[in-house]
């Protein structure tokens, strides 16, 4: 007997000529699959199902990276307003606008997420450096 098969890590030994068999649910359900017109029949049902629903996610993912960049334009003039505005903060918007108008709604919408972020923080920032002065040790 020769290792015939590999599943999940483990060889299966079995006699020349046999298949090995591996006592798992997966060994009963192969016949299925192994009819090339149903394997083709399923992708072609998927590639169907998914073309279709493409159009709507395309609308949905515009108007989603649409608004994070809106409120990312939001917090960053309330940054601006409370004196902390971050350097990049204005670039990552354009960023995400050019990337929205290529159509990369993922990047546009991760980036509108990072200038949002941004704003909020310089907004923090900001309003926790008021009236802090400088330290004692300056004035020694």
């Amino acid at each position: 007997m020769v290792p015939y098969a590999e599943f999940f890590g483990r060889a299966y030994l079995a006699p020349a000529g046999q298949a090995p068999r591996c006592n798992c649910k997966h060994q009963n359900n192969t016949e299925l699959l192994e009819e090339p017109m149903l394997t083709k029949k399923i992708a072609l049902a998927l590639l169907i199902g998914g073309l279709s629903m493409s159009g709507g996610v395309l609308a949905a993912d515009k108007a989603a990276a649409d608004s994070a960049i809106a409120a990312a334009k939001s917090a960053q003039k309330a940054a601006a307003e409370a004196g902390g505005e971050w350097r990049d903060t204005g670039k990552i918007i354009e960023k995400a606008e050019k990337a929205a108008a290529d159509g990369n709604f993922g990047t546009a919408m991760k980036l509108a997420e990072q200038a949002k972020d941004q704003g909020m923080l310089g907004k923090e920032q900001a309003s926790a450096q008021q009236n802090v002065g400088n330290p004692e040790y300056l004035y020694n």
